[in-house]
């Protein structure tokens, strides 16, 4: 039998990270864009991570929207928005610069240290993508 605890750190209210909103524009239907504020606080990740957490959910959607492609309108790199104003570093985006295709995908990564750990932001373009997902339905040829 393999069991695992895990023990959430305990946050005094001194030790507490803010939450910081940030702004992700969006291109909708039309040409109309929509500008939708995030949450974000390092503090969503000590958190018992068995327990929902909305806000993180609501983080999560955040990044999300940031990735989304946008065909080369003025809005790109929102991913560099959101990710820098949540203090990532190293973040590469790749497949972007490429056309969507079949076997293609787009997306960006980043990483921070958040105490003793290191958390990886991993996001595949979600939006605007065109071809690229068709291939998940690919079976044989």
């Amino acid at each position: 039998m393999i069991s695992s605890l895990s023990f959430p750190k305990v946050l005094r209210a001194d030790d507490a990270d803010e939450t910081v909103m940030i702004n992700v524009p969006y291109l909708a239907t039309g040409g109309k864009v929509l500008n939708w504020k995030f949450p974000y606080s390092d503090d969503y990740f000590r958190q018992d991570p068995d327990v929902f957490n909305l806000e993180l959910a609501k983080a999560s959607m955040g990044l999300t929207v940031s990735a989304f492609r946008n065909n080369g309108k003025f809005l790109e790199d929102q991913y560099e928005t959101y990710l820098s104003a949540a203090g990532f570093k190293g973040i590469t985006p790749f497949g972007y610069d490429k056309p969507t295709g079949v076997d293609t995908l787009s997306g960006v990564v980043a990483y921070k240290t958040i105490d003793d750990f290191t958390l990886i932001a991993a996001v595949p373009c979600g939006q605007g993508y065109k071809n690229e997902w068709a291939g998940n339905l690919e079976v044989g040829y």
